[in-house]
């Protein structure tokens, strides 16, 4: 069966290829002559005709002219066609511009209508001509509208700042002068307040002082100054001499009384208040002495440069960081160097000079130390052993005092509080040195 197959199959083949001989066959017996399909000999008559027409055109001027003519048509439509396709580019672009200016001239009238109906666009009607000058200096255009508009924004957003800088400064040295005159008179803070606004209401009480109540208080204030304020400050000077003297007349109530008791063999101690060598010190004296000097003169300028002197001094004793300062300087104790000399008594010599208890031994550091302690306590009783009266009592109470010093110097400190009128309670377990003297009287 395949065998077969493949028969008829070459069968067919063999069929179509003889029906294309066939065809072809038919094909050449259709042609009458061989020049019909002599291919070579028409290539030759074509290239004469060529060489012919060419010949003839060479030899014709007005073929020549047609055709330079020609040529020049060819290339002045190439031209236009080229211009004409431009031409529809700019015109496009153009059309286009137009619609963009349009939207912005419609945007621009919209916006003015919106200004007009609010009442701004009159307000800023006076800055126009300066507008109109600064944009005028170049042809303004619709490319660098958008451009030109915020160069110029940002330019006069600088000059705004500029202008405003020194303004602001201004401002603020104005509420800061506000702020220190509604501090100072606190009575004027429920009528005014320190802002730019009310520079009105300030300058209406400004006025109000001037023509009503300056002269007034100008005469106030010189009589408060020379009669009352100057008088205090004397009185305040006053206290602290005072406190000056009392200290150096304790010190001598304390000396009279430690002369009496020997301190060692031939010797008594006394005490001894120098005063003290410091700047803060001195120029707080030197202001209070300031603050009097010149106070029965009468002119303006004695009255300004009082008063300048007394704030100064009120304003460093009420402000609230100079606590250490305005205590070192108001307790008259520190104006002092407090030492203790030990005397020779015949001689009155100076045997040796104590400003604290380096140097020494443990028994001579007791015994200044007891000196110290019991001067310190008459000091703070007020005690003046020349005039103590009966009755009197002075009660100190010591723990463990005499648990390690020497019977020698126990009973010099059991001396001194006897001779200062001090009654004594020690405070410790069964002391022999202090049983040894017993209970001492004044």
């Amino acid at each position: 069966m395949l065998q077969l197959t493949e028969v008829v199959k070459q069968i067919e083949a063999e069929i179509q290829t003889t029906q294309c001989q066939e065809s072809a066959t038919a094909t050449i017996l259709s042609i009458p002559a061989f020049d019909d399909i002599d291919v070579k000999q028409h290539q030759t008559i074509i290239t004469d005709l060529e060489k012919e027409r060419q010949r003839l055109e060479e030899s014709n001027d007005l073929v020549k002219e047609l055709k330079s003519r020609l040529t020049e048509v060819e290339q002045q439509e190439e031209t236009l066609t080229s211009e004409y396709d431009q031409s529809q580019q700019e015109q496009g672009r153009l059309k286009l511009e137009i619609q963009n200016v349009q939207h912005m001239l419609e945007s621009a009238r919209l916006n003015l209508d919106d200004l007009k109906s609010r009442g701004i666009y009159e307000s800023h009607a006076g800055s126009f001509a300066s507008i109109e000058t600064e944009l005028g200096k170049r042809p303004l255009t619709i490319n660098d509208f958008d451009e030109r508009m915020l160069v110029w924004k940002r330019e006069l957003q600088q000059n705004i700042r500029k202008l405003k800088e020194p303004i602001e400064r201004l401002v603020d040295r104005l509420i800061e002068a506000m702020s220190r005159y509604l501090r100072e008179f606190t009575e004027e803070a429920d009528d005014l307040v320190a802002r730019p606004e009310a520079l009105e209401s300030f300058l209406g009480r400004l006025e109000q002082i001037q023509e009503d109540d300056l002269p007034r208080y100008e005469s106030r204030f010189k009589s408060r100054l020379n009669d009352q304020i100057s008088k205090e400050i004397g009185v305040f000077n006053t206290l602290l001499l005072q406190e000056q003297q009392q200290i150096k007349s304790r010190i001598n109530q304390l000396n009279k009384a430690l002369k009496s008791v020997d301190y060692s063999s031939g010797t008594f101690m006394q005490l001894n208040a120098q005063p003290l060598k410091d700047k803060e010190i001195a120029q707080f004296r030197k202001l209070i002495s300031e603050c009097m000097d010149g106070s029965l003169e009468h002119t303006e300028a004695a009255y300004e440069q009082r008063y300048a002197r007394i704030v100064k001094l009120v304003k460093q004793l009420s402000d609230k960081e100079k606590k250490t300062w305005k205590s070192k300087v108001l307790d008259v104790r520190n104006w002092y160097n407090f030492t203790a000399e030990e005397i020779v008594r015949e001689t009155g010599a100076i045997r040796s000079s104590y400003s604290g208890s380096s140097g020494q031994s443990g028994g001579e550091k007791a015994k200044l130390a007891f000196t110290i302690l019991v001067a310190a306590l008459a000091y703070q009783f007020d005690i003046d052993p020349a005039k103590m009266s009966p009755g009197r009592f002075h009660f100190v109470v010591i723990d463990e005092m005499f648990s390690k010093v020497d019977d020698q110097n126990a009973e010099y400190a059991l001396r001194l509080f006897q001779q200062f009128g001090l009654q004594l309670l020690i405070v410790a377990p069964l002391d022999a040195k202090a049983a040894s003297h017993g209970a001492f009287r004044r």
